[in-house]
């Protein structure tokens, strides 16, 4: 049995409908008021990539554990005993400097670990990280071994809060049983476009309009699908003879794309021009901004949200080494330029404020 947190996220429900539409056997961890409520809301996660239907016979099906990730009395149902397979999805994601981030990504984190390290029946413990746990200061092409370490200094809260959750996890005595998988952006889905989750693509789409961002044209930007995350997560999770520790789920060298190349997919055309600005700037971008939105304030709070994601444009990684990845087998993920198309199709006339807003 498979006992997965984060299964409402983005990521997390994307990785459950694959292991339940392969046959695994999964639980959940869902913090809700009830079951009643928590298996409601795996339904609806799990409606964004398969028909309702499924949806909710699979919800009806799984076992659940209603409960906070960082709250002690979550960690009596029999469930955590029985789970062979643990993926810990779950997290808060805001890039916002707020408790709860700590909370959930560090406190949470430790509560889950130290509760399953020591189960008999557990056989792999997969945490799904973040490869921009690389610091403040990386090359330009980050590898698995480069992060993370205590002197780094982050971008964020977001950040730091993951990077802290490896090394506390590196400190158990989990042994071979534990796997770190970093996923690098996480953009659309191949077949679905950005039906289940805007996931970024609103920043992608705001730069693209405003002709302006923190990188150059000759950039590259690393962006990889969350059905390519989902499938990798899986192959990691049942990989017997893992060689490493820690993975990259990233486009890598190989399917990383320059910025160029990923604004004339979503429509942007040469003769527009592009300035390359700070994140303070991106940040300060009202103005601007006003005729894509539908109010001053709606334009304040997309401003201050690209101004956050801005920062992380601004430390320099071109791409986030995949080959270790790649060496066990495993293919590397198509480029955003080829499934850009679908995402354009899939976002209708959503604005992008609405498609911020409904980033998750």
């Amino acid at each position: 049995m498979i006992l997965l947190t984060g299964v409402t996220g983005f990521v997390g429900g994307a990785l459950a409908a694959e292991l339940i539409g392969a046959g695994h056997s999964v639980a959940a961890l869902v913090r809700a008021e009830n079951e009643c409520a928590a298996r409601a809301r795996v339904a609806t996660s799990l409606a964004r990539f398969t028909d309702h239907a499924a949806a909710r016979s699979a919800a009806e099906a799984m076992g659940v554990v209603v409960g906070d990730l960082a709250a002690s009395g979550t960690y009596q149902h029999e469930l955590f005993d029985r789970a062979g397979y643990v993926v810990h999805a779950a997290g808060c994601t805001s890039f916002a400097p707020k408790s709860e981030v700590w909370r959930s990504n560090v406190d949470g984190t430790a509560q889950l670990a130290k509760r399953v390290v020591r189960s008999p029946a557990l056989r792999r413990f997969l945490y799904v990280g973040t490869a921009y746990c690389c610091g403040s200061r990386p090359a330009p092409v980050v590898h698995e071994d480069d992060a993370p370490r205590r002197e780094h200094q982050h971008v964020n809260e977001y950040a730091r809060s993951k990077a802290a959750a490896e090394l506390l996890l590196a400190e158990l005595s989990f042994g071979e049983r534990l796997l770190v998988a970093r996923p690098s952006i996480v953009v659309g889905h191949t077949r679905l476009g950005v039906a289940p989750s805007s996931s970024l693509f609103w920043y992608c789409r705001a730069m693209a309009a405003l002709r302006q961002g923190p990188f150059e044209l000759e950039d590259a930007r690393d962006i990889v699908p969350v059905d390519y995350v989902a499938k990798a997560l899986a192959f990691l999770l049942f990989a017997e003879s893992a060689r490493a520790r820690t993975y990259h789920v990233s486009a890598g060298r190989v399917s990383s794309r320059t910025l160029r190349e990923m604004l004339l997919a979503l429509g942007w055309r040469e003769t527009d021009g592009w300035h390359k600005t700070s994140a303070r700037a991106l940040g300060s971008l009202r103005p601007q901004l006003r005729p894509f939105v539908n109010s001053e304030l709606e334009a304040r709070q997309l401003s201050s949200a690209l101004g956050a994601c801005a920062r992380f444009g601004e430390i320099g990684v071109q791409c986030f080494d995949n080959t270790r990845l790649l060496a066990e087998g495993f293919p590397a993920p198509p480029s955003f330029a080829e499934y850009a198309h679908v995402c354009v199709k899939s976002s209708g006339t959503a604005s992008l404020f609405e498609q911020m807003v409904d980033d998750a």
